[in-house]
């Protein structure tokens, strides 16, 4: 018996939504007209909520991770600055800052590229764990390629069963 896994990357799976909402990653983009906030500075909430993978995806989109703890990770993108916080409810939220204006379809975009790598490192992870646990659970992996599309197809054939040959 063997199985055949297609891990496909979300983003690729996902119907692109409008440009205020974005496809894959970002919840919504808050852009209120209220006197704290400035016409240089949005919040964006997003569904990402792996610290370590969400601090490899910013580094995987060229960007410079200053702080990252439990609740708080802060990085340079480009001439942006992004301030995440995680919520009580473990989600993070993101503040994108720059000395110039910042409109709404940047910061989706901003957002959109960082799910698109945090979304790849997920699957990475997947791969992985499926890798290493193959064995524990009766199967090894006979075939292991990465599409031209990203995704991974991973072919499990399950071992002799315990008494058997």
């Amino acid at each position: 018996m063997s199985v055949s896994l297609l891990l496909v990357p979300a983003v690729i799976a996902a119907v692109a939504g409008s440009t205020a909402a974005g496809a894959a990653g970002a919840i919504g983009a808050l852009a209120s007209g209220s006197a704290a906030q400035s016409d240089r500075s949005l919040i964006v909430a997003t569904r990402m909520r792996d610290l370590g993978l969400l601090s490899q995806a910013v580094v995987d989109i060229h960007g410079t991770v200053a702080v990252a703890d439990d609740e708080h990770l802060s990085a340079i993108v480009g001439d942006l600055r992004l301030d995440m916080t995680r919520g009580t409810d473990g989600i993070w939220a993101a503040h994108i800052d720059a000395v110039r204006r910042v409109d709404v379809e940047e910061a989706n975009s901003l957002m959109l590229t960082l799910d698109r790598a945090y979304l790849a490192r997920v699957q990475q992870a997947v791969a992985e764990r499926i890798r290493q646990n193959a064995g524990a659970a009766g199967f090894h992996v006979i075939s292991d390629t990465v599409e031209a599309d990203a995704s991974v197809r991973l072919v499990l054939q399950a071992t002799t069963s315990a008494g058997g040959s």
